[in-house]
Formats: structure tokens, sequence, C-alpha cells
């Protein structure tokens, strides 16, 4: 058995029977991270002695029914951890050290993870590429010359290099989900409050657990979420984060069967280039022969969706870090003082009527899903995209896709538009470019339906390996 290769389930059975130890599978991922992290540069802070002692924990006391025991993880350095350095990307936050876990690490741990380190992020996570002044740029472990996507770029670097099983991000504009589709592995952006979002920075409150303002846009859409090389490791994360076990699936029934799937190549406003086009497409044809109902049709008002997202975005402001920054605004990253610039603060009636609109978005989508419960989109318009060889840090304005311009943030309208419906929304690799880059897929689906869509995912997820490659890891290990 291969302690490496193994997903969370084979990891947790060998440690309860005795043929693996925690010891022993933290130190593999630990000697990976020593090998390669120098070049991939996904972590801000490592802890491995703190690791190596949880794992010797178990080891020695040998704790029953620990759904996670003895699995490596990583932790996006927007996320509050108890004890060790949280800085968020941002010179503001050097030495940072929190006296409690977020509410969704300290489920992970006490269902057995081990944290083996803190995952680099663009300050604030206010980015797609993950790069700041702290610890520099991460780059994807699948091609050193390409991003591994932001904000969570950290931890699907991480994951994909082998340094921990999983990592734990955040989701607010697509920064779990993009990340997963750059580097080939999958990821989760649950329905939101499935998980408890305390513990995400930036975050002004005196409040030692960091609860999001519930008045604000980010109170709306950003939430927390893991990145997996596999779905089924996803499921079993999924579960623990939210406190709940699904119920035992009709194993003779496939997800599939019957199942109205809508498809598109994009959100109807941005467009995509021809080879996520064509992956997205594959993927459809995928499902359809599996037994699903599946046709090309886009659910009414979505080319809207990007843009409301990017007006409610903007009209949050960012208090936050303006109050961080307060006197010592010399130390915030260019990206972060562009965003500063471009950021209004909304009156009262002006955020209401920009809600009002997401609202009656949400309602048209919700409507069009009793027809159509299950869709599948693109996660982003390009590939991983490449990093500036003079400046890795060099936040690129703009790319060419199929002849046109499309601005930096505009590559993310497919992500844009399902966290304005605040919809659940997994990343599945389904096919690579022209450049061998890998591509993903997001199967999205109603409200509160995050069973049905693992389920789907898993599903597709098993017909592209069957298939074929997706990518420069074999398809049983994509690590």
């Amino acid at each position: 058995m291969s302690r490496m290769s193994a997903d969370i389930a084979t990891i947790v059975a060998g440690i309860r029977r005795g043929e693996l130890t925690a010891a022993g599978v933290v130190e593999d991922h630990l000697k990976e991270a020593d090998a390669r992290n120098p070049e991939v540069n996904a972590f801000v802070t490592r802890t491995a002695d703190q690791a190596r002692e949880v794992a010797a924990r178990i080891d020695r006391e040998k704790p029953q029914g620990l759904p996670l025991l003895g699995v490596p993880f990583t932790v996006k350095d927007t996320i509050q951890t108890r004890g060790v350095q949280t800085t968020a990307g941002s010179l503001l936050l050097s030495g940072n050290v929190p006296e409690v876990d977020a509410t969704a690490v300290a489920r992970l741990k006490a269902a057995g993870a081990v944290m083996v380190g803190k995952t680099n992020c663009p300050e604030f996570a206010m980015d797609i590429h993950t790069a700041n002044r702290v610890v520099g740029v991460t780059r994807s472990p699948l091609d050193l010359s390409r991003t591994s996507g932001g904000s969570s770029g950290g931890d699907s670097a991480a994951v994909a290099a082998g340094f921990g099983v999983f990592g734990l991000g955040t989701d607010y504009g697509g920064s779990v989900r993009w990340p997963a589709h750059c580097t080939g592995i999958t990821a989760l952006r649950p329905t939101m409050g499935r998980v408890p979002p305390t513990g995400m920075l930036p975050n002004s409150s005196s409040h030692p657990a960091k609860p999001v303002n519930s008045v604000s846009v980010r109170g709306l859409m950003h939430t927390l979420g893991p990145i997996a090389a596999s779905v089924a490791d996803l499921k079993a994360i999924f579960e623990v984060l939210t406190g709940t076990t699904a119920a035992p699936r009709d194993a003779d029934r496939d997800p599939l069967d019957g199942l109205a799937v809508a498809w598109m190549d994009g959100d109807g406003n941005i467009a995509a280039h021809s080879d996520v086009a064509t992956a997205v497409a594959g993927a459809a044809e995928m499902i359809a022969g599996a037994g699903a109902r599946v046709e090309f049709c886009r659910p009414p008002g979505i080319e809207e969706a990007a843009f409301a997202f990017r007006e409610m975005r903007d009209a949050d402001g960012l208090v936050d870090v303006e109050r961080l920054a307060m006197g010592r605004e010399e130390l915030l990253a260019d990206t972060t003082r562009r965003w500063l610039e471009r950021a209004w603060t909304a009156t009262v009636a002006e955020l209401q009527d920009l809600t009002a609109r997401r609202d009656a978005l949400r309602a048209d989508a919700e409507s069009f899903m009793e027809d159509w419960p299950i869709w599948l989109l693109p996660v982003a318009t390009i590939p991983a995209f490449e990093i500036d060889r003079d400046d890795p840090s060099y936040a690129q304005p703009e790319f060419e896709v199929e002849g046109r311009s499309q601005a930096r943030d505009e590559i993310m309208s497919p992500c844009w538009a399902i966290a304005v419906y605040g919809f659940p929304a997994a990343v599945v690799a389904c096919g690579v470019s022209a450049e061998g880059l890998p591509i993903g897929v997001q199967i999205v689906g109603r409200p509160n339906a995050d069973e049905q869509v693992l389920a789907v995912a898993a599903r597709l997820e098993s017909l592209v390996r069957a298939g074929t490659e997706v990518g420069p890891y074999p398809a049983s290990d994509s690590r």
C-alpha cells in the first residue's frame, strides 16, 4: 500500500487495521514537501513538529471512530489556526497568532486530521494568482511555469504535489474552484451556510472567533470549502465540516439514471477558450452516455449574474482591510491598493437594490432548476495561465481568448455566476488543453443538494478516469 497515493478511506482503514501508522503517513507527506516545496512554494508556515506530535499521539492512543484519522491536511492562510501564524498573505498580519481555531479547522482536527501547514494565498485572498509580499509566488507542481490559481492556490499546489491529502480553502468568487481547475484536482464550494463561516480573514472584529459580518456581501457569498484529489475525499471532508453523514445511497441506482442535466459552454456573456468548451462538452457527452438526459441550455439571466457579483463585491468595499491598514498602507501589495481604489462603499439603499437584483436572479435560477436540477459549465474561460518570467507576482491585466481580449477578472465569470446564486458546486478534471493543461468542469446543484452534487461529480470522475487520463498524473494517483 502506497501511503502517498492513498485516499482518505484507505489511510483511515490502514491505520485502524495497523497496516499503516499515522506517523508514517505524515512523515511521507512531510518528506515530499521537503523535496518539492522549495520550487512550488505552497506554504507560508509549515507545522511539521506539531504534525509529528499529533501523529505520534494517534499511534499511541489509537482513538476509535475518527473519520479522518491520521490524514495530513493544509489550511489556507486566511483561515484562523490556534497558535499558528495566520497572515492572510499580508505584511499587515505578520506575526498574527490566533487564540482559537476556525470552527471548520477545529472540526477537522477533532475528526483526527493532522495539519501539516498553512498555505499561501494572494493578499487577503483578492487575486486569481497566488503571490504576495510575505513568501512570494506559488507555482503549479504540474508545470512550474503556470499559476496554481488563487486565492486558494497554496492548497491546490500542496494537494497536487502530495504535501497533504486535502486542503481547507475558501471560495468567494471561485477561490477553491479555479485552483482545482488549474492543478487537475477536485474542489467543493458548499451551499452557503452548510459550513460554519467563522475564522475567515480579513476581519477586523474583536471577537476571537472572527464571525463574518452578517450584513456584508462577503457574508452572503463567502464560504469555506475543501480541495482534494478525489470526490470521495471531498465527501468525507464535507461530512466532517458540516457535522452530517449522508444517507446510504442505493448502490444499484446510478445517480445519472434519468437525471436532467443542463450543460453550457459559459455564462452566455464571456466566451470560453475552445479547449475549455470542448472539454465541458465531452463531460456532457459522458454523462449522457451513462443515462442522464442532457441538453445545452442556460438558466434565464445567467449572463447578468457575473456582473451582479462584481457590482456587489465592489460595493461591499474593503472596510476590514482599510481598518487593518490604517497608517500602514505602505505594507499593502500593489494589487490590494488597486482594489481599494476601485471599491466603493454603498449606502444601505444601494446595497438593498443590489441584493434585490441578486435575489431575482437566484429566483429565476431556482425555477429553472425545477426542470434541470444539475448543471455543467466551465470553471473559467481559460486553463492555468503562464506566470510572468521577469516578475512572477505580476498581475497580467488581460488575456486573449478566441481572438478577443478578456480582462483579468472576466476569465472567472462562470465561477462568479454560481457564487451569486449561492448554489453548491463541485469541480472535477474532465479534459486537457492542447498544451497539456488540465481543464475542470463545475457540477452545480440546487441549494442544500450538496450530496447530490457530490454523487454526480463522483460518477463523472469515474467516467473520465475510465476513459483517459486528464493530466500528468495517472488517473489512479493524482498526486
